[in-house]
């Protein structure tokens, strides 16, 4: 095959995967190399993967923590160092979660009590950090 048509093909396969990973709620990024580099393959597999779930949407928003300390931000998923409390890209506000007894937890921002199988607070969607 010529490189030109090689290079359209390419980027056809990039661009439907990227928006049907879009579509399905899934890393576009990563679908968007994948189509580049495995073409019809990478086309083949996104349009197979199911919608991500709300309870996967749900894991995606809460804050983790490395064992350095540094914590990923749950809205733009960028890595920040442990003595800082506000995000570096998107300005998310890191806020201590009160623990309290009986297994519960108070939310920072409307102070609400929740127990610990509340993984945000019903109230205003607060991400219990674990």
């Amino acid at each position: 095959m010529e490189p030109k048509l090689i290079l359209i093909y390419s980027v056809l396969c990039c661009a439907l995967c990227y928006f049907i990973a879009q579509q399905k709620e899934r890393h576009t990024g990563v679908w968007l190399l994948l189509g580049f580099f495995f073409g019809i393959f990478a086309v083949i597999i996104v349009a197979f993967i199911p919608k991500k779930s709300a309870q996967e949407n749900q894991e995606d928003q809460l804050v983790k923590f490395t064992l350095g300390g540094s914590w990923f931000c749950p809205n733009c998923n960028q890595t920040n160092s442990p003595n800082v409390w506000e995000c570096y890209n998107c300005h998310y506000h890191l806020a201590l979660i009160k623990r309290l007894e009986g297994g519960k937890w108070q939310c920072p921002q409307c102070e609400i009590v929740n127990t610990l199988e509340n993984q945000r607070c019903p109230n205003c969607q607060y991400p219990q950090v674990v």
